[in-house]
């Protein structure tokens, strides 16, 4: 018991949000930041022109302006789209955000983006992102919500990230469903009826968010389209599918 123990609060630090891990992106400019604890604002950037429609990203824990983060506001302005980029990282010295925190950041992030887009909008969330943009349109209708390397739920996560440590037979036989406080999942998140198009976009090499637990029994609903890219790994789907993530947020909006 107490190994289990240890090895949950290790991963759970590796996932918990710090914000010394994280890097605000090098386009746009600050829009609005949100109040998520005292003396703790998040910024939210802003790149392109809201009127031909938005894309509000909510990027990987560890998301680089130079990576999937940097490149897509480029290439929305160029489609006249603006980008918000939710980056849920405060300050390199201040306080960690925990995911509680993050989720209700997000929740106001979208709130603030549809007072200025109305509903033309898109939510894309990309690995830890993506259960916070799923949550973030609870009550609120984007035009569509594109999620990749998505996990099930936070014990599909944290049961893969001890998958190396531990191996997968131990591993599968934690009960983290049980030892979690709350058990965020898509499941929750997303509602047992669609209000909007919603696509997982998921690598098949992808070791650190699985696509077989997306085809688990109840790991999401069953209207929701799931998108495999064959021979990408977690850290390349974006690179892999970028051209087709151009149009589907393109002829969404």
């Amino acid at each position: 018991m107490a190994m289990l123990i240890a090895s949950i609060g290790l991963i759970v630090d590796r996932v918990a949000i710090r914000d010394a891990g994280l890097h605000p992106p090098a386009v746009g400019q600050v829009a609005f930041s949100v109040a998520v604890a005292d003396g703790v604002d998040v910024p939210v950037y802003l790149a392109g022109n809201v009127d031909g429609g938005c894309v509000i990203l909510f990027p990987g824990q560890h998301g680089l302006a130079g990576g999937f983060e940097g490149q897509l506001a480029p290439l929305m302005a160029s489609r006249g789209i603006a980008t918000f980029t939710a980056t849920y990282a405060a300050r390199p010295d201040g306080p960690r955000l925990t995911l509680e925190q993050a989720r209700r950041f997000a929740l106001e992030v979208v709130r603030q983006v549809e007072q200025r887009c109305g509903r033309r909008y898109l939510v894309i969330g990309r690995s830890l992102g993506s259960m916070l943009a799923a949550y973030a349109t609870r009550g609120h209708r984007p035009a569509a919500l594109l999620l990749e390397g998505a996990s099930p739920s936070l014990a599909a996560a944290l049961r893969s990230a001890m998958t190396p440590l531990l191996g997968r037979r131990l591993a599968s036989w934690m009960p983290l469903e049980r030892l979690l406080t709350t058990n965020y999942n898509l499941q929750d998140a997303l509602g047992a009826e669609p209000r909007f198009p919603v696509t997982i976009i998921q690598g098949a090499r992808d070791v650190r968010t699985p696509a077989s637990d997306l085809t688990e029994p109840g790991a999401v609903p069953a209207w929701v389209e799931i998108v495999p890219v064959p021979d990408a790994d977690h850290q390349g789907t974006w690179r892999a599918f970028m051209p087709e993530y151009i149009e589907r947020i393109a002829g969404a909006l």
